[in-house]
């Protein structure tokens, strides 16, 4: 061996290697595993009013408006469905401690995906709502004292959902730290 590599072999050898903290890994699995649980009973709990509001719709609403809510409705138990899945895995998650790392990997990189697609679903849900008052405006026997309600409900739904976006946003940029800092 020269002397070149004799020094890098010292300093390889010579640098700290932060040990691996078996319980921290355990902690924090355990942690999403509480969180995802929570956000799943969230996520079924929330389809509770589309089932009230299609039961209550059709007698109050025009057909358009009926067909919004159905859709919405149908929308959002595929999407609840697909969260679900993505948190199979930390939800139903029986492990060895071999296995807490590749879980929380799996986790990380679905958790990049669930707050992507909640980043879109606040800018669809804003186009899906203009359009459900553009309908009611051009289709429908729309009432000109509607228009503050229907602008007030437009500028809540728009605040929300700017900031439904830039938080989805920042967990999604979170996640991914997280990811890669794992490995």
């Amino acid at each position: 061996m020269n002397d070149f590599e004799q020094e890098l072999s010292a300093l390889w050898q010579s640098q700290q290697v932060k040990p691996v903290d078996i319980k921290q890994i355990k902690k924090r699995l355990r942690n999403l595993q509480i969180k995802h649980r929570c956000y799943l009973l969230l996520d079924v709990l929330m389809l509770i009013p589309f089932v009230w509001l299609i039961g209550w719709a059709p007698a109050h609403l025009s057909t358009s408006a009926t067909v919004f809510v159905i859709l919405l409705g149908v929308v959002t138990v595929g999407y609840t469905l697909y969260l679900g899945w993505l948190r199979r895995a930390v939800v139903l998650g029986r492990l060895t401690t071999a296995d807490h790392v590749a879980l929380l990997r799996q986790q990380l990189s679905n958790n990049v995906r669930i707050a992507r697609i909640s980043r879109h679903s606040a800018w669809l849900c804003q186009l899906a709502i203009c359009g459900f008052f553009i309908n009611e405006w051009l289709v429908e026997d729309f009432r000109p004292d509607n228009l503050l309600n229907f602008g007030a409900v437009m500028a809540g739904v728009t605040l929300f959902n700017i900031g439904f976006y830039v938080w989805a946003a920042r967990r999604e940029q979170r996640f991914r730290a997280e990811a890669a800092a794992l490995g």
